[in-house]
């Protein structure tokens, strides 16, 4: 766990506001689904907390991106977008095809 959060710390893609939500799907994906399929292999539920994090700095992306939600001034309004996506594009992220959405 502490290997995956290290990579997307250093990653920073919560600064990526260039990308829209596909162009950052796209250039996150093969790394999610090497987690899933390396780390997750025998033990898929003790990624979850992974997850949770992955979720919340992709709503940091959102807040980040999104000049609407600095309005509110917390990132909770951001969350419920992504939540949104998720629900109507679960193919976009796979962590989200497993189950682990926002």
């Amino acid at each position: 766990m502490k290997q995956i959060v290290g990579e997307m710390r250093k990653l920073k893609f919560h600064r990526w506001v260039r990308m829209d939500i596909f162009q950052v799907s796209k250039a996150l994906s093969a790394k999610i689904r090497g987690w899933i399929y390396y780390y997750g292999k025998f033990h898929k539920s003790g990624l979850k907390l992974v997850f949770i994090y992955l979720n919340r700095r992709l709503s940091k992306w959102a807040f980040n991106k999104y000049k609407r939600f600095k309005r509110h001034k917390i990132v909770l309004f951001a969350k419920l977008w992504l939540r949104q996506i998720a629900n109507d594009y679960a193919y976009l992220f796979p962590h989200w095809r497993h189950g682990f959405t926002p």
